[in-house]
């Protein structure tokens, strides 16, 4: 069993990385906005629909620029 939760694990990480993360990433300013979303919820406990709506506003700046 524990080889199975093991391969699993692997799976579901590689599913994530391929189409997600390598798709999803566009360079440091996504990678700047993530980590201010990430840093938003954890550290200052800011309300998700907040911080969806500023992502959003902030991923439709950097679409523009």
């Amino acid at each position: 069993m524990r080889g199975t939760s093991a391969a699993v694990v692997g799976a579901l990480s590689a599913a994530l990385y391929d189409p997600v993360w390598s798709g999803a990433v566009g360079g440091a300013p996504g990678l700047r906005a993530r980590r201010s979303a990430f840093v938003l919820l954890i550290i200052t406990r800011a309300p998700s629909w907040s911080v969806v709506g500023l992502t959003a506003l902030g991923g439709l700046a950097l679409a523009g620029a």
